[in-house]
C-alpha cells in the first residue's frame, strides 16, 4: 500500500504534512495534526509498518508537544507517546536525541 511504503510520495506528502502541523502557531492546527499523526502512526504500527523512517520529521515535534503550552494539545500529546512506545518511551527519546543535527 502507498502508505506502508515511506518513499512513496503519498506518504511523504502525509508526513509532511503533519510536520508542519505539529510545528504550527495555532493551537488548533497543532491538536488537529496531533490527531491525525497519532492515527497515522498507530495505524501503520497496528499493521506492521516500520515506522523509523518516519521518525526524523515526526519524532522531535511530538517529543516538543507534550510540554507545549496548550493542555489539550500536552495530554493528547503525552498519550499518543504512550500509545507507541508503551514500555519502552525512553527508547523514543533516545531516538530523538541521536538524530538531532549537531
Amino acid at each position: 500500500s502507498l502508505l506502508m511504503d515511506p518513499q512513496s510520495a503519498f506518504c511523504k506528502t502525509i508526513v509532511s504534512v503533519i510536520r508542519d502541523g505539529l510545528a504550527d502557531n495555532w493551537s488548533q492546527v497543532r491538536m488537529a495534526a496531533s490527531v491525525l499523526c497519532r492515527v497515522f502512526l498507530t495505524s501503520l504500527q497496528a499493521l506492521g509498518a516500520d515506522l523509523t523512517p518516519m521518525f526524523p520529521a515526526l519524532l522531535p515535534r511530538m517529543c516538543l508537544n507534550r510540554f507545549y503550552l496548550a493542555q489539550g494539545v500536552k495530554l493528547y500529546s503525552h498519550e499518543t507517546w504512550k500509545l507507541l512506545f508503551q514500555e519502552q518511551s525512553q527508547s523514543g527519546i533516545g531516538y530523538v536525541a541521536q538524530n538531532l543535527p549537531a
